[in-house]
């Protein structure tokens, strides 16, 4: 299959993940709608510009260039798993916060879950 045609097949698949229209994800990309069509029919590849776009908003420039969602794989021993969605999305917000929010988040998080495993134990407390 022609790469351009596969490059425009991923980026219609992320497209519709959105629920944008190509009107909608164009502008994302600061593209014509015109374009984003090009794009999507393989006619076009989009520039390196496009995809910084397309990533600033959170859509995988990865999975349009690798077929690939793996960014946020992780391998523990012989086990290899990737993050969803939504630790994904935690995970950027996380890197993105200043250090002594990333303390005061890992303290509660780890403060809920002390409490959360508490009460599993004693469930009449």
């Amino acid at each position: 299959m022609n790469q351009s045609v596969l490059f425009g097949e991923r980026l219609r698949e992320l497209r519709a993940r959105t629920g944008l229209s190509q009107s909608e994800f164009a502008k994302i990309g600061g593209v014509t709608k015109k374009s984003q069509m090009l794009y999507e029919s393989g006619e076009r590849v989009p520039s390196a510009l496009y995809l910084v776009a397309l990533e600033e908003h959170e859509i995988s420039a990865l999975y349009f260039l690798t077929g690939s969602n793996d960014s946020f794989q992780h391998t523990e021993g012989d086990v290899s798993y990737s993050l969803n969605a939504e630790e994904q999305k935690l995970l950027k917000t996380y890197r993105k916060a200043p250090k002594i929010w990333r303390d005061m988040a890992m303290g509660i998080l780890k403060s809920a879950i002390k409490a959360s495993s508490k009460n599993e134990a004693d469930p009449v407390s």
